[in-house]
Formats: C-alpha cells, structure tokens, sequence
C-alpha cells in the first residue's frame, strides 16, 4: 500500500513550495483491525516552485489559478 499527497504552499516571504507526503506499508503486514494495525509513517519531501512553475502546473485549474493570478492572461 503506498500513499502520496501533496500541497501548494506560499511561506510568509512568498516564496512558492510543494509538500509531498509518502508513505508505503507492505500489504503483508496490513492488519485490517485497528488494535494491532501500525501507523503509516509519512515522509515529507519540500521542493522550491518558481511562479513560473506554479502558473504552468495551475493553468488547468480555473477555480485555484484565479484567486492567486487573476484571470489567466
């Protein structure tokens, strides 16, 4: 079983940044009931984004470009 998730981000000085968050458990040692069942562990991954980056990587996504671009062009 593997989990991946990310988020945008833009720190305090502006500057744009990707959390990634993974984690993997060996299905083997999956144990569907919750009292012997162990934790994922997450691991979290930053890399740096240029706007350029981030306009290219929201260009798809009106509803999240448009409050942080403005319309597009």
């Amino acid at each position: 079983m593997q989990i991946d998730a990310n988020w945008l981000c833009r720190t305090a000085n502006g500057q744009y940044v990707v959390g990634i968050a993974q984690g993997m458990r060996n299905m083997e040692q999956w144990v569907p009931r919750v009292d012997k069942s162990q934790p994922v562990q997450i691991t979290w991954i930053w890399r740096t984004l240029s706007e350029t980056q981030l306009r290219h990587m929201l260009a798809g996504q009106p509803r999240v470009y448009r409050p942080l671009f403005g319309d597009g062009r």
